[in-house]
């Protein structure tokens, strides 16, 4: 492991690079890892560190805390810098859907087990005359108690949801990185 002396790079050093891996965050998603691919004096550096997304902002932050040049590691503290010098990168947000057929199907089981709960609830009403009105319920037949009960298995709970926001940082995005000394 090499020491901050033996680091080739000055501290303050403001390197372009490239995102060496993409990174996909959604708004649970803590630290993600991070490699950054940029070169100094003719020698290839990776960096190596964690990255957080502000999902407010959509900029991604990095904290790098090692780099690799050649066979030697060195302990470093150093930042991510878009391209014009600011602190982190702009993410891109979207919104996708992974579960939407999953949950349109659930959405048409619902509706077919409304009816159904309807119609297992509907009455019958028929005028005597001279003595007044009678009201009768029939239990619904066999085929639609089932199709109840199997509806309530599929239907979607109201929680659920079926798009989903997103933010990605595309591998081969270009970046600067600033080092500092270790700790810093």
């Amino acid at each position: 492991m090499g020491t901050k002396s033996e680091l080739p790079i000055p501290f303050g050093a403001i390197l372009k690079g490239k995102v060496l891996n993409g990174l996909v965050f959604s708004s649970d998603i803590g630290t993600l890892p991070i490699l950054v691919k940029a070169t100094y004096d003719g020698k290839d550096l990776v960096f190596f560190g964690g990255a957080t997304l502000n999902p407010r902002t959509n900029r991604v932050t990095v904290r790098f805390d090692r780099t690799y040049v050649g066979n030697a590691a060195y302990v470093i503290t150093g930042y991510l810098l878009d391209a014009k010098n600011n602190l982190g990168v702009e993410a891109r947000g979207e919104e996708i859907a992974p579960n939407l057929a999953l949950n349109l199907i659930r959405g048409a089981l619902n509706g077919v087990k409304a009816y159904v709960d309807f119609f297992a609830k509907s009455t019958t009403t028929t005028i005597v005359p001279g003595t007044g009105v009678v009201s009768s319920s029939t239990p619904p037949p066999l085929g639609l108690t089932i199709l109840s009960g199997l509806t309530e298995q599929l239907v979607a709970p109201p929680e659920s949801t079926s798009i989903v926001r997103i933010w990605r940082l595309d591998s081969d995005t270009p970046v600067g990185v600033i080092v500092a000394p270790p700790g810093q």
